[in-house]
C-alpha cells in the first residue's frame, strides 16, 4: 500500500485502475483531486487520458463513477485559472466527464434510494418529494426495524447491502429512510441522498424538538448546552459509556447524557462516518472529529448532497435531486413543505445563549462546520 501511495500520478492512476472494483471508490475519495492539484498539467493530462481509455473499455461501479466525477470537478475548480489549462486540459477534461456521465446513466436507473435523514434538515420534505416523483415507501413500515429514528429512542441495527436488496424487494419499496448512522460501505445498487445544515442551528432545533417530546410544554432552558459541556468534562468519573457494550438505557441519567453529548457534537459527521464499532453517537467529541475525512469521503460517493437551512428547499435543489437520481418523470416537481412543529421552514424557538455558550457550541461542532462547507462545494458543482 505504501508503494502504491508514493507512485507518480500516472503510476498511481495505473495502479488504481488495476484494483478490484469494490476498492476503487475508497481509494479515489479524498485523494484524486489532491494528487491532480500537486501534479504538473502535462502529467495530469497523461493520467486523464489513461482514465478515459479505461472508461471506454468498461464502466466502473456507481460509487467509483461518482467519486471520480466529483474529484475531477474539485480539481478543475481550483486549477482552471492556470495559463496552460485551456491548451492541455479543456477538451480532455470534458471528454472524461461525458464518459463518466454516460456510464452513470447506463447503470443507475430504477435503483431504490436510501435517504440518510439527519434530524432537522428537511428530511420529511425530501421523502415527500420522493413519493411525488413515484418512489414508493411502505406505509406499514416506513423504516425497517433498526433504521431509527435513533435520536428519539428507536432501535438501531446494521444492515448489509444484501439485506437491503431483499427487504426492498419484499416490501416493494424504492425510497428508504435511515435516521441513525449510515451503513458502510455504500451499496452500488442503491442511490443515496442526504441534506446537511449549519450545525449550531440544526443542533438547537433538534434539541428543541427532543425537549418538547420529553417535557411536552417547557422550552429548552438557557444554559442547556453549557450544562452538557460541563458533563463532558466529568463523564469519565460518573460512569459514562463511550461505547455500546450492553444495552443503552435511555431511562438512565448517565446514558441519556452520553447520548445527548453525542447528539450535540458533530452529529452529522457521526451519522455519515458509519457505526464506528457501535460508538458513533457515544465517543467523545475529539474522536468524532477524527472521523471527518471518512464523512467527506462518503459525501463524495453519494448521488445527491444538499445543504439546507435558509428557508424552504429551492427549485434548483429539486433539479439536483431529479438529475442525480435519474427520475423518470420529466416534471421536476416543487419541493413539498413538511413540518412537525412550525408553519415556517427551520423556524427556531427563542433561545437565550449564555456568555460564551454559543462560541463553545460552534467550537465543539467544528468538524460539522467543515463538513457542511465541503457539502456546499459539492452542491455547487452539481448545479
Amino acid at each position: 500500500m505504501r508503494a502504491f501511495e508514493t507512485r507518480t500520478l500516472s503510476g498511481w492512476v495505473s495502479g488504481l485502475l488495476s484494483l478490484k472494483s469494490s476498492r476503487l471508490s475508497g481509494c479515489v475519495a479524498q485523494s484524486l483531486a489532491t494528487r491532480l492539484r500537486a501534479a504538473p498539467l502535462p502529467e495530469a493530462s497523461v493520467a486523464l487520458k489513461m482514465l478515459e481509455q479505461s472508461l471506454r473499455q468498461r464502466c466502473m461501479p456507481q460509487r467509483a463513477l461518482l467519486v471520480l466525477r466529483r474529484n475531477l470537478m474539485l480539481w478543475a475548480q481550483s486549477s482552471r485559472s492556470l495559463l496552460a489549462w485551456a491548451d492541455l486540459m479543456d477538451d480532455l477534461y470534458i471528454q472524461v466527464l461525458l464518459q463518466l456521465e454516460s456510464c452513470r446513466r447506463s447503470s443507475a436507473r430504477n435503483r431504490p434510494v436510501l435517504q440518510l435523514h439527519v434530524p432537522k434538515t428537511a428530511g420529511s420534505s425530501l421523502a415527500s418529494w420522493g413519493h411525488r416523483m413515484g418512489f414508493k415507501s411502505s406505509e406499514a413500515e416506513k423504516r425497517r426495524s433498526g433504521d431509527g429514528p435513533f435520536w428519539i429512542n428507536a432501535f438501531a441495527m446494521p444492515a448489509s447491502c444484501k439485506q437491503r436488496r431483499q427487504e426492498a424487494a419484499q416490501l416493494q419499496t424504492s425510497w428508504i429512510e435511515v435516521e441513525r448512522w449510515l451503513d458502510l460501505p455504500l451499496c452500488d445498487d442503491f442511490g443515496y441522498v442526504v441534506a446537511l445544515r449549519e450545525p449550531v442551528s440544526r443542533t438547537l432545533h433538534q434539541f428543541q424538538q427532543l425537549w418538547r417530546l420529553l417535557s411536552k410544554t417547557e422550552p429548552v432552558h438557557s444554559g442547556f448546552f453549557k450544562a452538557i459541556w460541563r458533563y463532558d468534562d466529568v463523564r469519565g468519573t460518573v460512569g459514562g459509556r463511550q461505547s455500546y457494550e450492553g444495552n443503552v438505557d435511555t431511562g438512565s441519567p448517565v446514558d441519556f447524557l452520553d447520548l445527548w453529548l453525542g447528539f450535540a457534537t458533530n452529529y452529522q459527521v457521526r451519522s455519515l462516518a458509519g457505526a464506528g464499532v457501535g460508538r458513533a453517537f457515544l465517543e467523545g467529541g475529539s474522536m468524532a472529529r477524527n472521523r471527518l475525512r471518512a464523512a467527506k469521503s462518503v459525501l463524495e460517493q453519494m448521488e445527491v448532497v444538499l445543504v439546507v437551512g435558509q428557508g424552504r428547499i429551492e427549485s434548483w435543489q429539486s433539479q439536483i435531486l431529479h438529475h442525480g437520481l435519474q427520475v423518470a418523470s420529466t416534471d421536476v416537481g416543487d419541493m413539498p413543505y413538511e413540518s412537525h412543529t412550525s408553519r415556517h421552514a427551520f423556524e427556531l424557538e427563542p433561545y437565550s445563549w449564555t456568555p460564551a455558550e454559543f462560541a463553545e457550541t460552534r467550537a465543539r461542532n467544528r468538524a460539522d462546520l467543515e463538513l457542511v462547507a465541503f457539502a456546499r462545494r459539492l452542491q455547487e458543482l452539481d448545479r
